[in-house]
């Protein structure tokens, strides 16, 4: 089995692996004769890229890639609705969060790694803003938006730094490229933390994504001549909106600061003057950082011995996010350019009446395999230990692959793409478990093609959630990749052994669980592939499976669109059929249901045991290799049909009429014995066909059941030919 691993992108490597990256410290800059500086060629540099699940931006993750590499990133992710795609910011973030619990807040950035602006003026095409920045000989990204149109074009440039800088001097490089484009930007790229959103929505064939290649912004002073602010003047003349909403509302800071921060005295006034002080600067227009950083400063001047400064640090800096949460939405009115945060659109709700579209207009559902597997959803199979699960899942691969049905589930006529990701067994395993199931169902390479990815244990690793103090943190890495996967190999099913191994959460926790769940039924509509997450059945404590038996948080069970139910066959299921060794034999049984089905209303199968050529050859014969089990169907003599041909039916007629057979099994003329006869069968060995058979002729208005009496005048139950009666002795 080969490996796969190229296919995977951000799976890879394993955890605990590191990927090698370049350092900015390693790179040589050369000075050009107009005194411009180059960016290296030799070696492309990286730099640190924050990523946001979505616009909540309750958790974050951080890569370091090239420019090229942060390209093909935005060129590939695709996402089924705007709001699951994932959003990227140019800058280091701390864990403050804001009053929304964001991440995502001006007061979090520690640093910026690049500049990132964003044009909707629907004039200036993408094309001719990439010939802007290559005359301009910078270092950029463009991507296109969601919405996207050569009528109506809108875009967004990145702009990396040759090392990262401190936050405050963000405005001027985004002044500077404004200012390249005739103050074009939308103002809201002036924010600090401003982020955006990358990626196509369903494969939008309009998605964009380019490079240009350059000098870094930061080191282009030559740019400040023309540079443009966010209100469209000359970045020189700027006003301070946190300055100028002091001055309109008569928040006059200190004429000293220091002077009022040297007068604290502890156990008198350091609250008060704390609070004050933080007010008034932050009121000037000096970041939190900064003021912070002022007070603890002056507060250590006073302070005895002992001091808690991590825990003042923590209260300082919570004086002043409350006192910018407090002011922003009065802040944002007085504000001449509107620049930091823009109206929030109310909640609203369109509808239209019920457009009635014709029958033939509806589009099938497009099953994959049975009525399990569905195109754009999630299934899951939980089976109890020992089951036969993994030879199942191979076995239902192979059928899917070579359009050869091989269970009791049809699978589509033209042969379809399958990945099967088992994270349980090793390679080694596999390649004996599909080797054996090829030679027990009669396949041949040729029938697969090249329409099956395989990967064992040690392949491939990845958890594509986690759980850290209650809180779920998606891996979007993990699931970008897995997306990569299925798209760029035009898969059609996705079947991962097991859902356990996938994640990191507490699995009895419903809304952990729900979560992991959700992050593939984005792949599942981001791929339009299927879905398949094999799970693992609780032990039931000898009492039989049904749907609440998977293990775990009932969420898993809700979250999936089917689920079906793998159950060993039961102790005295086995004696009653008189099976000696039960546990080759399993059964199946699908749907939502809160009690199990009954033997004759599932689908058996049985492992049956394969030898495969991989022992020693003797003689040009393989001999002693390994003995493999392989899933197949197996029916049940519950659910066995028998033979009732026109010649059979009229023979039971006529026996059936012919005496006085009763309807109780423990009668001594059970109608079964009569059935039994006709059919050469053993009313005791086969009793479990013979009852069903006769249900069949109920069914079939063969026979019919009349009361009468014995010949002690008791009522009995009768059954009779439907022409006749039964004799009512004694009426």
């Amino acid at each position: 089995m080969s490996n796969q691993n190229e296919n995977l992108g951000g799976l890879q490597p394993a955890e605990g692996d590191s990927q090698s990256r370049c350092s900015r410290e390693e790179r040589s800059i050369d000075t050009q004769s107009d005194g411009r500086t180059q960016a290296p060629c030799l070696k492309e540099p990286t730099f640190d890229v924050t990523f946001f699940p979505d616009e909540k931006a309750y958790s974050k993750w951080v890569e370091s890639l090239t420019l090229h590499g942060l390209c093909d990133k935005i060129q590939k992710t695709n996402r089924a609705h705007r709001d699951n795609l994932p959003w990227l910011k140019l800058a280091m973030f701390g864990d403050q969060r804001s009053g929304g619990d964001s991440l995502r807040n001006n007061a979090n950035v520690l640093s910026i790694t690049g500049i990132e602006l964003d044009y909707d003026s629907k004039k200036i095409t993408l094309d001719k803003a990439i010939e802007i920045a290559e005359e301009a000989k910078l270092r950029a990204l463009f991507y296109t938006s969601r919405s996207y149109t050569d009528e109506a074009p809108k875009w967004r440039i990145l702009l990396p730094t040759s090392e990262p800088l401190p936050p405050e001097r963000r405005e001027q490089l985004v002044a500077r490229v404004n200012g390249l484009y005739s103050g074009a930007f939308a103002p809201e790229s002036f924010v600090l933390s401003q982020s955006y959103y990358f990626g196509s929505v369903e494969h939008n064939p309009k998605h964009r994504a380019v490079t240009t290649d350059g000098d870094f912004i930061d080191l282009r002073d030559d740019l400040d001549a023309g540079a443009i602010g966010k209100s469209g003047k000359d970045a020189s003349e700027e006003r301070n909106p946190y300055k100028e909403y002091g001055n309109e509302h008569a928040y006059e800071a200190p004429l000293d600061a220091d002077e009022m921060l040297s007068n604290m005295v502890v156990g008198e006034n350091v609250h008060n003057t704390q609070l004050s002080v933080c007010a008034s600067l932050l009121n000037r227009g000096m970041a939190i950082d900064d003021v912070v950083e002022k007070v603890i400063e002056a507060t250590r001047k006073v302070a005895p011995e002992g001091w808690n400064w991590e825990k003042e640090e923590r209260l300082v800096r919570g004086m002043c996010e409350d006192w910018v949460i407090k002011q922003e939405g009065k802040r944002s009115q007085h504000r001449a350019d509107s620049t930091t945060k823009s109206a929030k659109t109310p909640f609203t709700i369109t509808a239209a009446p019920y457009a009635f579209p014709a029958e033939t207009s509806i589009p099938q559902y497009d099953w994959l395999l049975g009525r399990h597997l569905l195109r754009g959803d999630v299934s899951g199979t939980a089976a109890t230990g020992g089951t036969g699960k993994s030879s199942l899942a191979i076995v239902e691969a192979l059928a899917m692959a070579s359009g050869k049905q091989l269970t009791h589930d049809n699978v589509p006529s033209k042969p379809i793409r399958v990945v099967l990701i088992n994270l349980e067994d090793k390679p080694n395993t596999m390649d004996k478990r599909i080797a054996a199931a090829m030679r027990h169902h009669g396949l041949t390479k040729e029938d697969i093609g090249d329409r099956l990815i395989v990967m064992g244990k040690g392949q491939v690793k990845f958890k594509i959630a986690r759980q850290r103090t209650g809180d779920v943190q998606r891996n979007e890495e993990v699931i970008d990749a897995l997306n990569r996967l299925m798209t760029e190999n035009k898969a059609d099913v996705l079947s991962v052994d097991s859902f356990i191994r996938t994640h990191s959460v507490n699995e009895n926790d419903n809304t952990a669980v729900e979560k992991v769940v959700e992050c593939f039924e984005e792949i599942a509509e981001g791929a339009n592939c299927a879905v398949h997450l094999w799970h693992h059945n609780r032990k039931s404590g000898g009492l039989g499976a049904s749907v609440e038996s998977a293990r775990g948080a009932q969420a898993f069970i809700d979250a999936c669109r089917s689920i079906r139910i793998l159950e060993t066959m039961a102790a005295e299921e086995a004696k009653k059929l008189k099976i000696a060794n039960r546990r080759p034999y399993f059964r199946s049984f699908n749907g939502k249901l809160n009690f199990a089905l009954g033997t004759d209303q599932s689908q058996w199968l049985a492992t049956t045991s394969v030898r495969i050529n991989n022992g020693p050859a003797l003689n040009g014969m393989h001999m002693l290799g390994d003995d493999v089990g392989v899933a197949e169907i197996w029916q049940h003599p519950g659910t066995a049909e028998a033979d009732l041909s026109d010649a059979n039916v009229e023979a039971i007629k006529q026996l059936v009429g012919s005496g006085e057979w009763r309807d109780s099994v423990q009668a001594g003329m059970w109608v079964g014995k009569a059935v039994a006869q006709i059919l050469n069968l053993d009313p005791e060995e086969d009793k479990a066909l013979v009852k069903t058979t006769i249900k069949r002729l109920f069914e079939m208005g063969v026979l019919k059941r009349e009361v009468g009496r014995d010949e002690r005048r008791k009522p009995v139950v009768f059954v009779v030919p439907c022409s006749t009666s039964a004799p009512p002795r004694g009426a």
